[in-house]
């Protein structure tokens, strides 16, 4: 159907709506209240099919649809987007969970298929700038067996990579120092210890972790390893990160580092030994999490290569 045709249905269905939410009876009430006339037994073969009772089993069917076309009369919803199946977060009221939206996967690969244990109703935003606070309204199955409806706020700012790089010759590793606000508003310390990390922006994770090095260290590393991806807080926070560590040495070093200046980064170079960033962690001067992992996975498998070297030797 051209966009004209789809335009004069649409005004059709809302321009009758009010006539036809007052005529519509569900078995012996109308939709308004009203009794219905005394001859309503008579009148059905009389009657245009629009004004006939609903047997009961449309009557669901048939009240969804007078939902969405009074929800269309109010301006809350676009009729158009109701039969394309889109989510409708501005659904409010009684008749809200009438009108819940079908599934929208937004993306997201878990929503591509049937699961068998959780089921999303609905997926309202928030707000959105550079990442995205939602509202996610699902139902989960409960190891009894029953389902049990649930709703969680989740925060999607992207997938992001972290890497610990390591001189092995000198036994040092490269870190920065910048502030986090988040750190800042709750314990008052004004900047924080870090491996070097940055988000994908649609990157691979090699690609994007190579970039980073090069921006905020000032070091060209051609080689990365990856280590391992982990989530950082899963119960409200969709960010993964892929987590690397390479070699590097004093000739790798192109520039002092430091971040972008157009995108407001402001970031020190540390470098310094890997037992001593490992004394920072103990010390509590290193608090950011990706960090904390990296200095001790790196510190435990350092160790065990020397404990190999020795036992060979």
């Amino acid at each position: 159907m051209s966009a004209a045709g789809q335009k004069r249905l649409i005004s059709g269905l809302c321009s009758d709506v009010q006539g036809h939410d007052q005529t519509v009876g569900f078995g012996t009430t109308a939709i308004n209240g009203r009794s219905p006339p005394a001859q309503a037994e008579n009148v059905d073969a009389k009657q245009p099919e629009s004004r006939r009772p609903i047997s009961p089993k449309n009557r669901a069917r048939h009240h969804h649809e007078l939902d969405d076309r009074r929800l269309c009369r109010r301006g809350a919803v676009d009729l158009a987007d109701l039969r394309l199946g889109l989510m409708i977060p501005r659904v409010r009221g009684a008749c809200a969970h009438r009108a819940t939206p079908r599934r929208q996967t937004l993306g997201y690969p878990a929503m591509k298929r049937d699961s068998q244990t959780v089921r999303i109703q609905n997926i309202e935003t928030l707000a959105q700038n550079k990442g995205k606070l939602m509202s996610v309204t699902f139902e989960q199955r409960t190891r009894r067996g029953g389902w049990q409806q649930r709703k969680r706020e989740i925060y999607d700012n992207g997938n992001s990579a972290a890497v610990l790089p390591y001189d092995s010759e000198r036994k040092t590793v490269l870190l920065t120092r910048q502030l986090r606000l988040p750190i800042f508003l709750q314990d008052g310390a004004e900047s924080s210890i870090e491996a070097c990390a940055g988000k994908l922006d649609g990157e691979t994770a090699e690609k994007r972790i190579v970039k980073e090095m090069e921006e905020e260290l000032g070091y060209r590393i051609e080689k990365v390893e990856r280590l391992f991806e982990l989530y950082v807080s899963p119960a409200a926070i969709m960010e993964k990160i892929a987590y690397f560590t390479c070699a590097y040495s004093p000739l790798d070093k192109v520039s002092e580092g430091g971040g972008l200046a157009e995108e407001g980064e402001d970031i020190e170079v540390i470098e310094t030994t890997l037992e001593q960033a490992a004394a920072m962690v103990a010390a509590g001067e290193i608090i950011d999490a990706k960090t904390v992992l990296l200095i001790q996975f790196l510190r435990e498998r350092v160790r065990a290569q020397g404990a190999r070297l020795l036992v060979s030797g």
